[in-house]
């Protein structure tokens, strides 16, 4: 008796082609459901725009078929026009595959992400900055420090966007700063983690993920 085998395909889909991946995919599903040995194929989608297709054969000799066929090849070029992908596959019934998240992206693409969510809240955040710093225009106000919180928010994890909400006082000059702290920083906070940085990666997962290679990469490089 042979064992099955397992086949998982890994897709980060440019965002502006999702209609096309929508199309490819139902292509490939249906080619793939005829193909000799085929059991089942499940598709998982991630809130991240990331797309998993997993197909089980009924042995390794028919999973190598499919993915040596000429059908395969096709679809595996219309897709490699739209997707950043990764392949695994395994034999067994006990199977446990590693798949890409934001995790395994390489830091200077999470810092050059992380600091495209910060910059529109630093804008208008630096407004008031100028009592502080009123030598200095705003746009060099925002240059000088939202490099810094993100690079703070990138590697140190801890946010550190806190520091800057004491430049508030201008706006509620009438309490202190550390209670102008605690009102701003909760909500600055959640609009990053639920309004600026999912809909950020959510667009940039597609390049945020790709190895140097154009590939979807399980570990960071």
């Amino acid at each position: 008796m042979h064992d099955s085998a397992t086949l998982i395909e890994s897709h980060a889909v440019h965002p502006a082609r999702t209609d096309r991946f929508a199309g490819w995919r139902s292509t490939y599903l249906e080619a793939i459901g005829s193909a000799p040995g085929h059991c089942e194929t499940t598709v998982l989608e991630q809130p991240s725009a990331i797309h998993h297709i997993v197909s089980r054969f009924e042995t390794p000799a028919a999973m190598q078929a499919w993915t040596g066929s000429e059908g395969y090849r096709r679809l595996t070029e219309q897709r490699d026009a739209f997707t950043a992908t990764l392949v695994q596959h395994g034999t067994g019934t006990a199977l446990c595959f590693e798949v890409p998240s934001e995790a395994t992206a390489r830091k200077w693409k999470r810092f050059l992400v992380t600091w495209c969510a910060v910059l529109p809240i630093l804008l208008a955040l630096n407004t008031s900055v100028r009592t502080l710093l009123p030598g200095l225009p705003p746009l060099v106000q925002l240059c000088l420090t939202s490099p810094i919180l993100t690079a703070l928010l990138t590697w140190v994890v801890l946010p550190i966007l806190l520091a800057l909400n004491t430049s508030v006082r201008t706006l509620l000059p009438g309490l202190p700063p550390l209670v102008q702290l605690c009102l701003t920083s909760p909500i600055l906070t959640a609009l990053l983690t639920w309004v600026v940085l999912p809909r950020v990666q959510r667009w940039s997962n597609y390049w945020l993920l790709q190895n140097r290679h154009g590939r979807l990469s399980k570990h960071p490089d």
